[in-house]
């Protein structure tokens, strides 16, 4: 049986099954930097990291993974990466670099919802190595503030942290003395020093406080996914929940000192929580000879007896401080 061109396409159309539309791939390509100094990663780590793949694979977006074996320096090891990202062939198409701790894991998609905030650096936080339940961050001196469901903070930890290539190429443009020689790497490749340790008279400053420091020093926000759930292993499993349950357990131990000792200052008290050894019963005493007010948090309820003396019912409040909710939180 003879059929036209014409014929043999109208029959396809009608018996054949439809191909599906090509999904647009997303222009978002993914580097995930790794730093180790013993060239080990935990295996709940990979795992992790085999289902990021998998999602990106999913939505469309490219992956691509950097290395940093054996450098016992944590600070130079983490700017190389940021510089390999930024010069290397193979990064060069990258827009997101993400730092990943090879002790630091997550179940579901964690990473994913970290790459879907669009900020410039974002990152999510994960409990220190220990009891405390506390996690490393540094606040910010106005307290708590929240947008789009981030926290700005003064400085996180950069071990689960995704950084635009913008961002890194603006601390080029305005910080070119963060330029240097790696001696040991390949002389081809520029490096900056966006992470390093700086000793001041109140302590050492870490890499990940510098980096954020000087993201701040050229107008940058650095933000925390709050309710991003990160776990880390040392010797044994971290697992203290997200930083925004953090934050409500701390606030619920503050309005709990705080009916105690109301002339302390709040920042006095969530130190305290922090284990910051401080003599609350010589600090209410000396704010009270003082003649200190005592402070008025916002959404705290008190009893009867707490109401301020000269206080009319039917006045008022007075307005409440800064010291709301997380407003302890600050750096110790």
């Amino acid at each position: 049986m003879n059929a036209t061109p014409e014929e043999l396409k109208a029959f396809a159309d009608k018996h054949l099954p439809k191909e599906e539309p090509v999904k647009e791939v997303s222009k978002r390509h993914v580097c995930v930097a790794l730093l180790s100094y013993d060239a080990k990663s935990f295996i709940r780590s990979q795992i992790s990291l085999a289902q990021f793949y998998a999602k990106c694979v999913q939505l469309g977006w490219g992956f691509t993974y950097i290395l940093r074996e054996s450098d016992s320096m944590v600070a130079r090891g983490r700017s190389l990466l940021a510089s390999k990202f930024l010069t290397e062939e193979a990064t060069k198409h990258c827009t997101d670099l993400v730092f990943i701790d090879t002790d630091v894991y997550w179940d579901g998609d964690e990473l994913t919802k970290l790459l879907m905030h669009e900020v410039d650096v974002v990152a999510g936080a994960y409990p220190f190595k220990n009891e405390s339940g506390n996690f490393p961050i540094r606040w910010s001196s106005q307290g708590l503030m929240e947008t789009n469901g981030l926290w700005i903070v003064q400085a996180v930890t950069p071990g689960f942290m995704r950084i635009r290539r913008g961002a890194l190429e603006r601390l080029v443009a305005e910080m070119p003395w963060l330029e240097f020689n790696d001696a040991h790497g390949d002389a081809a490749h520029r490096c900056w020093m966006f992470f390093d340790n700086l000793a001041r008279p109140n302590g050492i400053y870490d890499e990940g406080y510098v980096f954020c420091e000087r993201w701040r020093g050229v107008g940058g926000t650095v933000y925390v996914d709050p309710n991003l759930h990160l776990k880390h292993i040392g010797l044994k499993i971290y697992d203290h929940g997200t930083l925004r349950a953090w934050n409500d357990r701390r606030t619920k131990q503050v309005e709990e000192l705080h009916h105690k000792y109301p002339n302390v200052p709040v920042t006095t008290l969530f130190n305290t929580t922090q284990g910051v050894k401080t003599d609350l019963e010589k600090e209410q005493e000396e704010a009270v000879k003082r003649g200190d007010p005592r402070i008025i948090l916002d959404g705290v309820e008190y009893p009867e007896n707490r109401k301020l003396e000269g206080d009319d019912a039917e006045e008022s409040p007075p307005p409440p401080s800064n010291a709301h909710k997380a407003n302890g939180m600050h750096p110790q």
